[in-house]
């Protein structure tokens, strides 16, 4: 059975959620049941805005991609869709520049740990699941962030068991060691439920460990299709230094053996639409699956 994972070639490429969920309903089209889920999902009160007032009211945290998915048809439960949330948030420059440490904004941004106020996490729990929520009291204390107070009620409220921790080291190894575990479950849920799996990255493609037999990497309207066994190889070898060191190291080991036209969807229009227009990639993934003997319908 098996998986592919949706990436972006490089750290902010657009257009991952587009091109997953595209794969996931053209192989649904061709008669190959396909799931899609992103195990690790990062949302902002900022550039997430139109979410918040849903938030508020029913307390639940999801992405923009669960949305999409709903909208699209996919009757996806939220738990297999997107087992990790972060919650980031501005930082207060005003606190900055009345500190004199303008500069330290530019090392701030780059930490997610101190740019996020929780993360929440569903966890198997028999045969269903339980949602935790872990608070970074480092920022929340310290009002570093510009998060709505009631918003953090409201997602606490909703969770079986919530965690608060002051250290910013303690936060930082449990959101890399739920962001391992998310990829883990996601993958394990879905192989129950489909015969292909669609996992959609943050924001590059360096899980060491993840078994998939087919990386697609978005650049710019292009798709690279990589070979999934053979970047597993490769970020085996690279598994330490710097994400961008890691990048460098795994493409100078793998090629893509495939480049392929990928024409985004346009506001409004629909999944259909966007499959018709990108025939070629859907082929090129359809005759994938078939060397991988899955066939169409089963």
């Amino acid at each position: 059975m098996p998986a592919i994972y949706v990436t972006g070639l490089l750290p902010d490429s657009r257009g991952k959620t587009s091109l997953a969920m595209l794969l996931a309903k053209s192989l649904a089209d061709v008669g190959v049941p396909a799931s899609f889920s992103k195990p690790v999902a990062i949302v902002d009160t900022a550039t997430d805005h139109e979410l918040v007032p849903d938030w508020l009211e029913s307390g639940a945290l999801y992405p923009r991609e669960w949305v999409v998915a709903r909208e699209a048809g996919f009757k996806w439960r939220l738990e297999d869709v997107n087992p990790l949330l972060l919650l980031t948030a501005p930082f207060d420059i005003s606190l900055f520049f009345r500190e004199s440490v303008p500069s330290a904004l530019l090392a701030y941004e780059e930490d997610l740990a101190r740019r996020t106020a929780l993360a929440r996490a569903y966890r198997p729990a028999g045969e269903s699941y339980s949602m935790d929520v872990v608070l970074n009291a480092w920022a929340l204390k310290r009002r570093v962030l510009l998060v709505n107070d009631r918003l953090i009620k409201r997602a606490s409220s909703h969770s079986g068991r919530i965690l608060e921790t002051e250290s910013l080291e303690t936060f930082r190894g449990i959101i890399v060691g739920a962001m391992r575990d998310s990829v883990e479950l996601a993958l394990k849920n879905l192989k129950r439920k489909s015969v292909a799996q669609v996992l959609e990255g943050v924001s590059d493609w360096l899980f060491a460990g993840l078994k998939c037999e087919l990386v697609v990497a978005v650049y710019r309207g292009q798709a690279a299709l990589f070979d999934g066994v053979k970047v597993a190889r490769a970020l085996e070898v690279v598994s330490h230094g710097a994400a961008y060191e890691r990048f460098r190291a795994v493409l100078s080991l793998v090629s893509p053996f495939d480049v392929v036209k990928f024409t985004p969807p346009l506001p409004g229009e629909s999944l259909e639409s966007a499959v018709e227009k990108n025939s070629e990639l859907e082929q090129k993934i359809t005759d994938y699956l078939v060397e991988k003997n899955v066939k169409p319908g089963g």
